[in-house]
């Protein structure tokens, strides 16, 4: 499993202001869904795209989901919309989500979460991107 560094940053960012690192967080998601006797759903090479001062595409690749979303909002860690995936999934690959109605010079911070087709969410560490003016 190779994670780029914007995956590993958003972790980071994820745990940002907690008293444990990103790689403490994600292994413990990772240990508490194994322990659950669950498959973690990995998603990685996450990234806005095609950004623009209304809309964007989240992009990546996920192993297993049948359910992409893309939870986002104006505050870190703090999501208030979310966006699916439009086209139905039946296996692993890359993802587009695109967001739309966006406010223009904003920046945006999102996760993405997934599930599988037996019930099991997966998640990111924390992104952000900025819409142009």
């Amino acid at each position: 499993m190779c994670i780029r560094d914007s995956d590993k940053v958003a972790w980071e960012n994820r745990a940002s202001g907690k008293p444990y690192s990103g790689f403490n967080l994600f292994v413990s998601k990772v240990v508490k869904t194994l322990v659950a006797g669950k498959t973690w759903q990995l998603i990685k090479d996450v990234q806005a795209t095609n950004i623009t001062s209304s809309s964007a595409d989240i992009t990546g690749y996920t192993d297993n989901a049948q359910l992409v979303r893309v939870e986002y909002g104006t505050s870190p860690g703090v999501y208030t919309a979310f966006a699916d995936e439009s086209s139905g999934r039946t296996e692993a690959g890359t993802f587009t989500v695109s967001l739309s109605g966006l406010a223009s010079g904003t920046t945006y911070y999102y996760r993405v979460v997934t599930q599988s087709p037996d019930g099991v969410w997966g998640e990111t560490g924390e992104y952000s991107f900025t819409t142009a003016s």
